[in-house]
């Protein structure tokens, strides 16, 4: 993790506290793609919307759906997914450390940037709310569900914008999806352990490097020297 420009954060579990209902979200999205020709028995609220989305759009394409409609099927989806993220939104709160880190950051020019797999809309909002908005550089959102995190392409069009190269950036996250977007990219990763996922689980997606909070990252990566 040598000449790192720049640090690319995940949001919920790793800067702000989640306010998504995700048990609502995800039994909305089931109910429209049922009535949109998905076989019920393949998803379920017990799995990730990743992984829902994924067996969706395997089961659309094994029926013979045209990619032009499973890509309108999908916009139709993630404006439910929009509509849902944004009605919790008031309730975010930051995580403890996580803006004093973010200028200690800035203030040594490391890029700051956001990669997520919420609604742009929510994610801006919610660093509003928690006092981080004018820290981050850029915000690379769930824009597009075929190339959202853990897509490698979200990853590296993040990186086109903060102005580096995949080995100059560090990617940190507290979900598996975060692991899996980072090694598909080639970009090192940092677990944290202040969200959803514990050591265990991260450390069976791959994940080799941990740090108890975003706190640790800066001594972690010898930027507080």
């Amino acid at each position: 993790m040598d000449l790192v420009k720049a640090i690319i954060f995940d949001l919920e579990g790793t800067l702000v506290q989640s306010s998504t209902r995700f048990s609502r979200m995800k039994a909305m999205m089931i109910k429209f793609l049922s009535n949109h020709g998905v076989n019920r028995n393949l998803i379920s609220t017990q799995q990730s919307t990743t992984t829902i989305i994924e067996r969706a759009i395997d089961s659309l394409r094994k029926k013979g759906m045209s990619e032009s409609k499973i890509k309108t099927t999908l916009r139709q989806l993630g404006d439910i997914m929009d509509k849902s993220e944004l009605e919790g939104v008031n309730e975010v709160k930051p995580i403890k450390g996580a803006k004093d880190s973010l200028e200690r950051l800035s203030s040594r020019d490391i890029k700051i940037g956001i990669l997520t797999r919420c609604c742009k809309a929510y994610a801006v909002e919610a660093l509003k709310r928690c006092g981080m908005i004018s820290l981050v550089d850029f915000i690379e959102a769930r824009s597009d569900l075929l190339e959202a995190k853990p897509n490698a392409v979200s990853a590296w069009r993040l990186c086109k914008m903060l102005g580096v190269e995949p080995d100059e950036a560090v990617i940190v996250g507290d979900h598996w999806i975060d692991v899996e977007c980072a090694n598909s990219a080639g970009i090192d990763f940092i677990g944290v352990l202040s969200g959803l996922s514990d050591k265990d689980t991260l450390e069976k997606a791959g994940c080799k490097t941990f740090a108890k909070n975003i706190t640790k990252i800066e001594d972690m990566l010898n930027l507080t020297g």
